[in-house]
């Protein structure tokens, strides 16, 4: 008889212990380039009621000005750029009152004119690029690893409101357009994610594969 482990890694995820005390599951980047757009209940990437991992740092990276400058510049994008630089000067000049307001003020005006939602309290490690800024949206506790790139649409959220278990995001991974990430899932490193492919994490799964196979032990 299979168990839940092994089912779960038949369906595209790595398993490092048994069900009894592993963390949650780590989406397997081969796995991830095969995500088809919008195919995310029907190839089964919902696991069901499974721990929350615990791997990326809880707080921002603390990032001189000169590695600030670095990362700014390798976006191509001046709304790239912009964003980029006052979401880093947000979380750097956070000590002083009144440095805080004029950073975080600055961030949000150009958070509303470019659309776009990157709070200076998720933790995102340096060599973060986005290809656009539209409609990038990523929740205060979401985790990002380093050199990671996201693209418009990019959602990187909870699944409820008052909820602050958000994605934890691996090294070097990449966000297609309007690639969608809820709840607390973990992406794992050099992942490659095709445009409009959905990471779902729910008390319970939800499509008929998943049920059937989750069903077994």
């Amino acid at each position: 008889m299979r168990t839940q482990g092994a089912l779960a890694a038949s369906f595209g995820f790595s398993r490092h212990r048994s069900i009894d005390d592993s963390p949650a599951p780590t989406l397997d980047p081969q796995f991830a380039e095969a995500i088809e757009p919008g195919t995310l209940e029907a190839e089964a990437i919902v696991i069901d009621g499974l721990p929350r991992p615990a791997l990326a740092p809880l707080d921002p990276p603390k990032m001189t000005f000169a590695e600030i400058r670095r990362e700014v510049l390798a976006n191509k994008r001046f709304a790239s750029r912009l964003l980029i630089s006052t979401y880093r000067l947000a979380q750097r000049c956070n000590k002083s009152v009144v440095r805080r307001a004029i950073t975080h003020g600055l961030h949000r005006i150009v958070s509303l004119i470019l659309r776009a939602e990157l709070p200076p309290d998720a933790a995102i490690g340096p060599g973060l690029r986005i290809e656009r800024t539209f409609c990038v949206i990523v929740h205060p506790a979401t985790r990002i690893g380093a050199r990671c790139v996201l693209r418009h649409g990019v959602t990187l959220d909870v699944r409820f409101e008052g909820d602050d278990q958000a994605p934890v995001i691996g090294n070097d991974v990449q966000f297609g357009a309007y690639c969608v990430a809820i709840g607390p899932v973990e992406v794992s490193d050099n992942a490659h994610l095709q445009p409009h492919s959905q990471v779902h994490y729910t008390q319970r799964a939800t499509s008929l594969a998943a049920q059937a196979a989750l069903s077994q032990n």
